[in-house]
């Protein structure tokens, strides 16, 4: 008995995977930002608004302004909002 063969699949994934490896690496940064305990937490827009004391569409108006923070999340809106906003 010797060594296995190795399969078009194996060979195919040892051949992409550093390219995938590259590609998401600055994605797991990003991730790893946005994780991170900075003080900072991701709510809605909506949910932004409500915490804040104001309407949806002001929140809208300062994101657009840059007063509030706002990053896209598999498609979603969030606005980044200290963490005291929160309740305990």
């Amino acid at each position: 008995m010797g060594v296995p063969a190795r399969t078009l699949e194996d060979l195919i994934a040892e051949a992409v995977e550093p390219a995938v490896a590259r590609a998401l690496a600055p994605v797991l940064v990003e991730l790893e930002r946005l994780r991170g305990n900075d003080g900072m937490v991701l709510v809605s827009l909506p949910e932004a608004a409500r915490r804040l004391g104001v309407d949806l569409r002001t929140v809208q108006r300062r994101a657009k302004d840059g007063r509030v923070e706002v990053v896209e999340v598999g498609g979603e809106r969030l606005a980044r909002l200290p963490a005291s906003l929160l309740p305990p």
